[in-house]
């Protein structure tokens, strides 16, 4: 009598394998037939096949977000199968990086983080470029253990539009998108007060990180030019 395959399990999913381990205490067997078809698509069964005396194999490459049906069979040495199980299982889809966030913005650089996904990544592309203004569409791409980028030679002042996308073996995830803007590198709320005769204060919104500015007066009855520097501004 033939025993049948048992305790087929499918686990250890990723975008693109699915791992198939069973049980079969029969040492006739001279090989296994592993088939799976894709449930979602009317594509036909694809199979593999291995030595009798493994219980387990990876099956790859499958497509992602995808469910199957894995059939293990016997085969034994007159070539007549034995009794086969089967299981369900699915692929994961390609997650996107999450809870994108802006830090350690200035004049022309910031800083774009997020989240790893769920799925193992092979690394994260990262698109940025200006809404308001012309500038060139950027990209990069950082490694599958990095989750923050300092993004430099910014455009000061401006608004950026950031689109971070996950990369598999399989392709891109959907984009996530913020939005992050550089510091002005420019003074203004210039205003004077306290304008007397011969002399009169000037005031303005200071700069985060400025530690010194210069200061030029133009007489309006001249083009003689005054300049004068102040430092460590407060």
């Amino acid at each position: 009598t033939r025993k049948a395959v048992k305790n087929l399990y499918l686990s250890d999913e990723t975008t693109q394998s699915l791992d198939a381990s069973w049980e079969l205490d029969d040492p006739t067997v001279e090989s296994y037939r592993i088939s799976y078809t894709d449930l979602s698509r009317d594509q036909g069964e694809e199979s593999i096949s291995i030595g009798g005396s493994q219980k387990s194999t990876v099956l790859q490459p499958l497509l992602p977000d995808t469910r199957y049906k894995v059939t293990v069979t016997p085969v034994y040495g007159d070539g007549r199968d034995g009794i086969s199980a089967s299981a369900m299982g699915s692929t994961l889809p390609l997650l996107s990086p999450e809870n994108l966030r802006v830090s350690e913005e200035s004049y022309n650089r910031f800083r774009v983080s997020w989240d790893p996904p769920q799925s193992p990544t092979e690394g994260y592309r990262i698109v940025y470029r200006p809404i308001y203004v012309q500038g060139p569409l950027l990209e990069t791409t950082v490694g599958e253990d990095v989750n923050s980028i300092l993004l430099l030679n910014l455009l000061s002042g401006t608004e950026y539009s950031v689109q971070v996308m996950a990369f598999y073996p399989a392709g891109l995830s959907e984009p996530q998108l913020i939005k992050a803007k550089t510091l002005f590198l420019g003074i203004s709320g210039l205003s004077t007060y306290q304008v007397h005769p011969n002399s009169m204060c000037v005031q303005w919104q200071p700069l985060l990180h400025a530690t010194l500015y210069r200061v030029s007066i133009q007489s309006t009855l001249s083009e003689y030019m005054y300049w004068w520097r102040l430092c460590q501004f407060t």
